[in-house]
């Protein structure tokens, strides 16, 4: 059986372009993750930045009755630190860790280790409102931002 020179080369060469395809996409991802990841650290000093005297407490269930973006998140607060868990109604949960420093609070939402989103809210009379933010706007929080307002649901 004679193979065509010509066969050959166009045989060989989709081989490489679909094995450097897939080469780059694993390479972006690493790359993505490694972003993730660095900005997650960030956010560490971030919140740590922002920890204060709480004057409030938003432990318990609460619902997002507005953009219905989110699910209803559920907050454990203990002293100025916030842990719990809200879901994003198009995919899996994230673990959210935050302080709150008077009626103000910050959260961030984490996913197999690596940052999201951030929320900056305020807390008034059982409302938490405020902006969430992708983690690649991070550092330009003050002039970006989705609003989103979290009712505290009724025990």
């Amino acid at each position: 059986m004679k193979v065509r020179p010509k066969i050959l080369f166009f045989l060989i060469f989709s081989f490489m372009l679909v094995f450097l395809n897939s080469c780059a996409k694993v390479t972006k991802s690493l790359r993505e993750r490694s972003y993730y990841e660095k900005i997650l650290s960030m956010s560490q000093s971030w919140l740590s930045e922002n920890s204060g005297e709480p004057s409030v407490d938003i432990s318990g269930e609460w619902a997002d009755n507005v953009s219905l973006a989110w699910g209803d998140p559920i907050f454990i607060q203990i002293s100025n630190t916030v842990t719990g868990n809200m879901s994003w109604r198009r995919g899996d949960p994230y673990e959210v860790r935050g302080t709150v420093n008077k009626n103000n609070v910050y959260l961030t939402l984490i996913q197999d280790d690596c940052l999201y989103y951030t929320m900056i809210l305020t807390y008034h009379e059982d409302k938490l409102v405020g902006k969430y933010f992708y983690s690649y706007d991070y550092f330009n929080y003050k002039e970006k931002g989705v609003p989103v307002l979290f009712y505290r649901k009724k025990r």
